[in-house]
């Protein structure tokens, strides 16, 4: 039965990636981020450069652990349904 459950999941995911554009506008503010950084690393002398690395590097992996634990929960949730 948790088969059928992942499966739902993962295309009502792919459902909302299409309608909502969001690979398209990743791709977008990702360039813009990108450029944006570029910008201020510009500014920065050498050694606040890696400190400005290191700090997207561990705001990323926030995000990332965050989203995993809103997954976690949710799939949480589909499980006592």
């Amino acid at each position: 039965m948790s088969i059928f459950i992942s499966c739902a999941a993962g295309i009502a995911t792919i459902d909302v990636y299409k309608e909502e554009n969001l690979l398209q506008n990743s791709k977008e503010m990702g360039r813009v981020l990108g450029e944006e950084l570029e910008l201020r690393e510009a500014k920065l002398a050498p050694c606040q450069r890696n400190h400005t690395q290191v700090w997207c590097f561990l705001h990323l992996s926030d995000a990332r652990l965050a989203l995993r634990k809103l997954m976690v929960a949710f799939i949480d949730e589909l499980k006592d349904m």
